[in-house]
């Protein structure tokens, strides 16, 4: 696993009064985890979001219909034919944390290639790719596990794909996808982060990664993402 995880969070009630310190852990998500986020999670955001192209104006989230048991099973197929196109090993990781009678609850999901050939701004350089994140929305805490919201969680999916790619022994360089589906506000989340955003028509992000618009592309270099990871050295 991680040589360098995030091992807590802070705790918001729903009120936003008072604040609390939770354990979490980084593990490998097995199919048991794909499955349970897809029967208890997924439902939550199914009925309280919508996506930005069914309903702009709505509570929107990116991941409104995505299945994580199909997402995990089409890692494992890029695994398969990673040395045939280029593509590296996909991990799959999930931030969980105890719930209801001890059981571990995942609240956030994560596929991640520790090192992706790109060619952002016309340089071939191997860097961290985000595929895949969620985080575990709000009501998950109030209505089903009934406990402080965490706060960051989705921060911590990105720490996560940056120190997959320390582990390997890799920069810390790291780009991702803000699906359109997440509409502006989650652009807007990935440049408070400190991201750069990629100027439209800068040409294919990597050689097989062409159809979306440059400019629905983010990066930190190996310095930002330093940075952006020496926020939580009090909480690993």
């Amino acid at each position: 696993m991680l040589h360098n995880p995030i091992r807590k969070l802070l705790g918001m009630p729903a009120g936003g009064s008072g604040s609390s310190i939770h354990a979490v852990s980084i593990v490998e998500m097995r199919s048991y985890e794909a499955r349970l986020w897809h029967g208890l999670v997924q439902p939550v955001i199914q009925n309280s979001y919508v996506s930005s192209t069914s309903a702009p104006d709505g509570r929107v989230r990116a991941d409104w219909d995505w299945n994580w048991p199909r997402i995990r099973a089409t890692a494992g197929l890029y695994n398969l034919l990673g040395p045939i196109v280029r593509w590296g090993c996909v991990r799959s990781l999930c931030v969980v944390v105890d719930g209801p009678r001890h059981k571990a609850v995942p609240v956030g999901m994560l596929a991640a290639v520790p090192n992706l050939e790109t060619t952002a701004f016309g340089l071939k350089e191997g860097r961290a790719f985000t595929w895949f994140l969620a985080d575990a929305p709000k009501e998950l805490y109030t209505e089903v596990l009934h406990m402080p919201v965490l706060q960051d969680v989705a921060r911590v999916l990105i720490d996560c794909t940056i120190q997959l790619a320390l582990d390997d022994g890799h920069g810390g360089s790291l780009i991702l996808h803000a699906s359109p589906d997440g509409g502006p506000r989650l652009q807007q989340f990935y440049l408070r982060l400190g991201m750069q955003q990629l100027p439209e028509g800068a040409g294919a992000v990597t050689p097989l990664r062409f159809r979306h618009r440059t400019d629905e592309y983010f990066l930190f270099d190996d310095v930002q993402a330093a940075a952006f990871c020496s926020t939580f050295e009090g909480q690993r």
